[in-house]
C-alpha cells in the first residue's frame, strides 16, 4: 500500500517542479506572482519526494533525512501560499503585516522541526513509518500548520465579502478548495501522529492538488484579466487626436504621440502625475473619470481660452465586465469655437442693432400716429384731412417694418419665446380671412378657402404667431399675384401621440412663381427674389424669413414648390396639442358686422363664489367681471383668509390664484379640500386655478394637483363663460344681467383717456368691459402700485449684501427672492390688466430672472423697471386726475412725526403697535434717505433694542 504512495508522490513532485518552472518561465504575469507560484511548486515537489522516500525505505537514516526534505516543503508551500492569499486578496495593510510576520515564525520551526528526536521512525509490514515525539516543538508546529489553513481562510472570505470585481470573487471562491485539500491533509498526517495513531500520507497527496488549484485559479484570473500594459501601442498611436489608456487608479499608461505634440510634454511627464492632462483644463483625473454611465463625453477649455476640446472617455471592460481602464480621447475643437463666436458676435451685434433701432424708431412713430389721429378729429380742410390721413398711413406701413424688424431680431438672438394657450381653429380662420380677404378683393384676385370640415375645435399653442405665419404667407402671395386666385387649403391628420394632431396649411396663387435658385433664397432675411421683375412691389424681405423662424420655434417644418408663370405652392406643417376634438363643421366667410359686448347673456342669481388674489388689481378686476354675471362674489387676499372664508361659507365656485406669498394657490386648495367636506374632489363646490402661466402642460399639472379646472390671467371671457356654464350650468337663471353702456358710447369716454404705452380698449376689455371698472382699477394700480415699488426696493436692499452661492443654500434668503418673485409676478399682473404690455413684458422678464437665478440681471435691471414703473403711475395718476376720477391719495404723514410715535411705543413696550406704525409708514413712497432710516428703524425693531433706537432717532437731523 506505500509502494503505491511512494509512486504517486514521485509522480506529483515531478508535475509540481515542471509546473513551478513553466509558472516562472510565463510571459506578461505579475514577477510577485511569478516568483510565489514557482516556490510553492518547488516546494511542493520537496514535500511529494521526500515524504515518498521515507514511505519506500526501509533505513530509519536514510528515512529521517528525507522526512527533513519533506518538512522544507511543507513549511515553504505554507509561507509561500500564505504569502500569495497576502498579495491576492484586499485585505488591509496590518492583517498583511500580520501574515508576513506569521510566515517569518516559520523559518526557526522548520530548524526545530527537523532536529533529531521530533520523530520516531519504525517499520511495520507496509514499509517504513513514524509518529512525532511528544513536546513543545511538535506542538507548536501543529499549531502553526492550523494558524496557517486558518489564517489563509479568513483572507480568502475576507477577498470573497468584500471585493467589488467579479474577478476576484471568483478567484476567491476556487481558492476555497486549496483550503479544503490543506485541512483533508492535515487531519491525515498531522493531527493523526499527534495522537500516536500511523499517519496516512494525506497532506502529502493533497498539497500537490492545492498547488494545483492555486496555480489553475490565477491562470482563470489572468485569463479574464485584460491589463492595460499590455495593449499593444501601435493599434492607435496612428491616431491623429489625442488618445490616452488610464488604469483604475486613473493613472496614464498608454499615450499616443500626438498626445505628446498637443501637450507639449513627453510621456514620461504625462506619467509622472495622473493629473497632468487634465490640470490643463482647470480638473482632476479622479472627478472626471468617477461616473456610472458608460461613456462620458465633456466639453473644456483651457484658462487662457487658447484650447477647446471635447473629452471622450469610454470604460475598457474584461470578459467578466468588470472596469480595468479607461480610453480618453480629446478632440481639438478651438478652431470651430472661435468660428462660431465670431459669427454669432457678429449676428449678435446685428441683432441688438436692429432691436435698438427698432425700439428706437418706434416712440417716435407712436407720437407721429397719436397726433395724427389728433389732428384728424380735428377742424381740417379736406385736404389737409388727406394729407394727415396719408402721414398716418405711411406711419402704420412704417411701425410694420419696424415691428418685422424687431421680431428678426428676437429670432436671430434666439430670444423669440411660444405664447401657448389654447385657441378656437373657426375664430383663428376667421379672423385671417376677414383681414386677407379685403386685401385680394381690392387687387381684383379671386380668395377661396377650403378648410377640413373635421378640423379640431380647439386647439393648443401659439394662436397669435401662427396667425401670423397665415397672413405673411397670404399677403406675400396676394403681393406677387397680379390676377387669377389665392387659395387657402388647412387640413389636420392625427399623430401617434393620442392628443395631437399635424396641422397643415397651404397657401397656393397663380402668381409669377419663382426658379429653383430663388426658391432657395425666398426665406433668407432682407432678400427679395427676381427684384427686376417685381419692381414696384413693396416689401422689407423679412416676412417670409419670420415666418421660417416662427414655424422652426414651433418645432414644424416650411418648404415650396413653384414654377415660373404658374405659381407657387407655401406649406407649413406644424404639431399642434387638441384641447376639443369636435370638428369645426363647414367653414364660411360670412361676417358679422355689429360689435356688441363680449359678456354675454348668461347670469346665475345669487350664486356665491369666493375669488383669492394677493394682488388688489387682480381682486378688483375678477370680482367686477364676475359680478356682470349676477355672481355674489366674495374676496380674499390670502390663503388664511381664504381658508376662513370657505370654512364660513359654502361657495358653488373658488378661483383661486397660483402663486401667493405665504401659502400659495395649491396649498390653500388643499387645505381646503381636507378640512371642509363640501370642497372635496367630484363634490358640489369646484376650485378653479388662475395663473399667468401659459406654456403647455400647466393645465394638467394643476388639474393633477387637484384643481377642477384653470384659467389664464387676465382672463378672458369665452374661458370665464366656458367654464361658469360647465360648472354652475344648472344654476343658470332668467333673469336680466346687468348692463353696460353701449359699446360705442365707452369708445368715445376712451379717446379721452391717453397715456403712452397703455392701450385702453384692451383694458377695458380686461375690466368687464366697463369704463368705470377700468379707471376704478387704474387707481387701484397707482396706489398699491407705490407700495410694490418701495417693498420690492427694500427687499432687493437686503439681500444685495449676500453672494450668489449664499442665495442658494440659505433658506431665509431664498425665501426673500421667491417673495421678489410672487411680488414683481404681481406687478406684471396688473400691467396687463390696465393693457400696460410693454411694462408688463419688463416685469415679466424680471421674474423669469429670479426664478431661473440670475440676480445680478435682476439687480441691474430692477432700478430700470422702478423708474419706468413710477413713471408710467405719475402719468396715470395726471390723466386720472385731469379727467376728475382720481381717487385722493393719503396724505404723506410728516416722517420725523411718524417716528416719534414709534419711539412713544418703543418706551412703553408696545411693540405690536411700534410695527404697524412702521408698515403704515413702509408702505408710502419715499426718498432714498428716508428708506435707508426706514431700514435703521426695522433693524432696531427686529431686535427690540429700545435703546439703540433712540440713540438713533437722536441723531436724525
Amino acid at each position: 500500500m506505500y509502494s503505491i504512495f511512494t509512486v504517486i508522490m514521485v509522480v506529483e513532485g515531478i508535475l509540481a517542479a515542471y509546473l513551478g518552472i513553466q509558472t516562472l518561465l510565463k510571459k506578461g504575469r505579475d514577477r510577485q506572482i511569478k516568483m510565489l507560484l514557482f516556490g510553492a511548486g518547488i516546494s511542493s515537489a520537496l514535500w511529494a519526494l521526500g515524504f515518498g522516500n521515507v514511505y519506500a525505505t526501509s533505513v530509519t537514516r536514510f528515512a529521517f533525512y528525507s522526512r527533513n526534505i519533506g518538512m522544507v516543503g511543507v513549511f515553504g508551500e505554507l509561507i509561500f501560499f500564505t504569502m500569495y492569499i497576502c498579495l491576492v486578496t484586499e485585505i488591509p495593510k496590518w492583517a498583511k503585516r500580520v501574515g508576513h510576520f506569521f510566515t517569518l515564525l516559520g523559518i526557526p520551526l522548520l530548524f526545530l522541526t527537523t532536529l533529531p528526536g521530533q520523530a520516531k521512525f519504525y517499520l511495520i509490514d507496509l514499509g517504513m513509518t513514524y509518529s512525532l515525539t511528544h513536546g513543545w516543538i511538535n506542538v507548536s508546529y501543529t499549531a502553526y500548520v492550523i494558524l496557517s489553513a486558518v489564517l489563509i481562510l479568513v483572507f480568502i472570505l475576507y477577498l470573497i465579502r468584500h471585493t467589488k470585481l467579479r474577478r476576484k470573487k471568483a478567484l476567491g471562491k476556487e481558492l476555497l478548495w486549496l483550503e479544503f485539500f490543506m485541512v483533508i491533509g492535515m487531519v491525515l498526517d498531522t493531527i493523526f501522529p499527534m495522537v500516536g495513531w500511523p499517519p496516512i500520507p494525506g497532506s502529502s497527496i493533497a498539497q500537490f492538488f492545492a498547488y494545483v488549484v492555486i496555480v489553475r485559479a490565477t491562470n482563470h484570473f489572468e485569463k479574464n484579466l485584460i491589463t492595460v500594459p499590455n495593449m499593444s501601442e501601435f493599434i492607435y498611436s496612428f491616431v491623429s487626436m489625442p488618445v490616452l489608456i488610464y488604469n483604475t487608479d486613473y493613472k496614464p499608461e498608454l499615450m499616443n504621440d500626438a498626445t505628446c505634440d498637443f501637450f507639449r510634454m513627453s510621456k514620461e511627464e504625462i506619467r509622472s502625475d495622473k493629473d497632468k492632462v487634465f490640470s490643463y483644463f482647470g480638473l482632476d483625473a479622479k472627478s472626471v473619470m468617477d461616473y456610472d454611465e458608460e461613456k462620458k463625453e465633456i466639453q473644456v477649455e483651457s484658462p487662457d481660452k487658447e484650447y477647446s476640446c471635447i473629452i471622450k472617455i469610454d470604460k475598457i471592460r474584461d470578459s467578466l465586465g468588470d472596469v480595468i481602464g479607461y480610453i480618453v480621447l480629446l478632440d481639438d475643437i478651438s478652431e470651430q469655437i472661435r468660428m462660431t463666436r465670431a459669427a454669432e458676435e457678429a449676428n449678435r451685434a446685428k441683432s441688438v442693432f436692429l432691436a435698438n433701432m427698432s425700439h428706437e424708431i418706434r416712440t417716435p412713430m407712436n407720437s407721429i400716429l397719436g397726433f395724427s389721429e389728433i389732428l384728424l378729429k380735428g377742424g381740417l380742410t379736406g385736404e389737409q384731412a388727406e394729407y394727415v390721413d396719408n402721414i398716418r398711413e405711411s406711419s402704420n406701413n412704417l411701425l410694420t417694418i419696424i415691428n418685422e424688424l424687431l421680431d428678426i431680431s428676437k429670432i436671430e438672438c434666439g430670444k423669440m419665446e411660444l405664447i401657448e394657450e389654447p385657441y378656437s381653429t373657426r375664430d383663428l380662420i376667421d379672423k385671417v380671412v376677414t383681414q386677407l380677404s379685403t386685401q385680394a378683393d381690392q387687387k381684383g384676385l379671386l380668395f377661396r378657402c377650403v378648410i377640413d370640415e373635421k378640423m379640431p375645435k380647439m386647439l393648443y399653442g401659439d394662436g397669435i404667431k401662427l396667425r401670423q405665419v397665415m397672413v405673411n404667407l397670404l399677403n406675400n402671395s396676394i403681393k406677387y399675384t397680379q390676377k387669377g386666385v389665392v387659395t387657402l387649403q388647412m387640413e389636420t391628420e392625427k399623430l401617434d401621440a393620442s392628443d395631437q394632431v399635424r396641422l397643415t396649411i397651404k397657401v397656393m396663387d397663380s402668381g409669377c412663381g419663382m426658379d429653383m435658385e430663388e426658391v432657395d433664397r425666398v426665406f433668407e432675411a432682407f432678400e427679395q427674389v427676381n427684384q427686376r421683375l417685381h419692381t414696384g412691389i413693396e416689401g422689407t424681405g423679412l416676412g417670409l424669413a419670420i415666418v421660417k423662424g416662427y414655424v422652426e420655434l414651433m418645432h414644424g417644418n416650411i418648404h415650396v414648390e413653384s414654377t415660373p408663370g404658374v405659381g407657387s405652392i407655401f406649406s407649413v406643417e406644424i404639431p399642434q396639442k387638441v384641447l376639443d376634438e369636435t370638428p369645426i363643421g363647414v367653414f364660411t366667410t360670412e361676417h358679422k358686422t355689429n360689435v356688441t359686448s363680449s359678456i354675454s347673456d348668461l347670469y346665475f342669481d345669487g350664486v356665491k363664489v369666493l375669488v383669492v388674489d394677493d394682488n388688489p388689481t387682480n381682486l378688483l378686476v375678477i370680482r367686477k367681471t364676475l359680478e356682470c354675471y349676477g355672481l355674489q362674489v366674495d374676496v380674499a387676499d390670502n390663503g388664511r383668509k381664504a381658508i376662513e372664508l370657505a370654512g364660513q361659507n359654502s361657495y358653488s365656485l373658488i378661483f383661486m390664484d397660483q402663486m401667493m406669498p405665504e401659502m400659495d394657490g395649491i396649498e390653500t386648495m388643499k387645505y381646503i379640500r381636507k378640512k371642509y367636506p363640501f370642497y372635496q374632489m367630484d363634490g358640489k363646490s369646484k376650485i378653479l386655478a388662475l395663473t399667468a402661466n401659459a406654456v403647455l402642460g400647466t393645465r394638467e399639472q394643476l388639474l393633477g394637483e387637484g384643481f377642477d379646472e384653470y384659467l389664464k390671467k387676465p382672463i378672458e371671457f369665452d374661458q370665464l363663460e366656458k367654464a361658469l356654464i360647465t360648472f354652475l350650468g344648472e344654476q343658470k337663471t332668467e333673469n336680466e344681467p346687468i348692463k353696460k353702456a353701449p359699446k360705442q358710447e365707452e369708445n368715445n369716454m376712451t379717446d379721452e383717456f391717453k397715456v403712452e404705452g397703455v392701450d385702453t380698449q384692451k383694458g377695458i376689455g380686461y375690466c368687464a368691459e366697463s369704463l368705470e371698472v377700468y379707471y376704478e382699477v387704474l387707481n387701484l394700480t397707482v396706489s398699491s402700485g407705490r407700495e410694490y415699488i418701495v417693498k420690492m426696493r427694500n427687499r432687493l436692499e437686503k439681500l444685495k449684501n449676500y453672494s450668489t452661492e449664499e442665495y442658494t443654500t440659505n433658506p431665509d434668503l431664498q425665501e426673500e427672492w421667491k417673495n421678489y418673485t410672487i411680488e414683481i409676478h404681481a406687478m406684471k399682473g396688473g400691467c396687463y390688466n390696465i393693457g400696460a404690455d410693454t411694462m408688463g413684458d419688463f416685469a415679466k422678464s424680471l421674474e423669469m430672472n429670479s426664478k431661473h437665478s440670475e440676480y445680478d440681471q435682476v439687480f441691474a435691471d430692477h432700478p430700470t423697471f422702478e423708474v419706468q414703473f413710477q413713471t408710467l403711475l405719475d402719468q396715470i395718476h395726471a390723466e386720472l386726475k385731469r379727467l376728475g376720477v382720481a381717487e385722493e391719495e393719503e396724505e404723506q404723514t410728516n416722517f420725523k412725526q411718524e417716528i416719534d410715535k414709534i419711539c412713544e411705543a418703543c418706551k412703553q413696550y408696545d411693540f405690536p403697535t411700534a410695527e404697524k406704525l412702521y408698515r403704515n409708514m413702509e408702505k408710502q413712497s419715499r426718498s432714498e434717505r428716508e428708506t435707508e432710516a426706514l431700514q435703521k428703524i426695522n433693524h432696531f425693531l427686529e431686535e427690540m433694542d429700545i435703546d439703540g433706537l433712540l440713540e438713533y432717532v437722536e441723531t436724525m437731523e
